[in-house]
């Protein structure tokens, strides 16, 4: 066989790897750094919750990609930098620091004080309000579930028996609102 008829790896025949090459090398050094002053089971954590938000960004990026082939150059733009603003500065430092200071009545910075300077002390506040995170993220789950099997626009059903005729249910567009509300009623009584 001639040297020409031989494939020659290219440096480009992993671009998501060069894409991601600054990104890998920190999380590694972050590690390590974890591993070295605070132990192995803080760097077991992050390596643990780092593939669980790689796992979410996949999931994420599959839903905003079909959002966007709907949307304009002007709005993708819009959408992606106030939309990593919202879920990254929102969703992951203020909703917390808001659950907790709505539930326990301290103010907002002075829990970001402690959950910075006193995390045991943070972390027994957090798992004081344990039920009302897990209602809000129960009640959260039951919204975007029963959104997706009422969804009368929806065409691949894999159920058919069961799905079709929820389907049809879906037109009533605030039904999966309706069920959750009776759900959460029968479980306040």
């Amino acid at each position: 066989m001639s040297e020409s008829n031989v494939m020659q790896p290219s440096r480009s025949s992993h671009p998501a790897v060069r894409h991601y090459a600054g990104a890998i090398f920190a999380t590694v050094v972050c590690c390590l750094v974890a591993l070295v002053w605070f132990g192995w089971q803080t760097a077991l954590i992050m390596v643990v919750l780092s593939a669980l938000e790689i796992t979410f960004s996949f999931d994420n990026a599959l839903i905003n990609a079909k959002i966007l082939s709907r949307m304009s150059q002007g709005w993708r733009t819009v959408f992606m930098t106030f939309g990593v603003a919202v879920a990254v500065v929102g969703v992951r430092l203020i909703v917390p620091l808001l659950l907790v200071s709505l539930t326990s009545g301290t103010d907002m910075l002075a829990l970001l004080h402690l959950a910075l300077e006193q995390p045991g002390h943070y972390a027994q506040k957090v798992a004081a309000i344990q039920p009302v995170i897990a209602a809000f993220g129960g009640m959260f789950l039951l919204l975007t579930f029963l959104r997706f099997m009422l969804d009368a626009s929806r065409k691949v059903h894999w159920l058919r028996v069961i799905e079709r005729p929820l389907a049809k249910a879906g037109q009533l567009n605030q039904l999966p609102l309706a069920i959750a509300l009776c759900w959460w009623v029968r479980d306040c009584a």
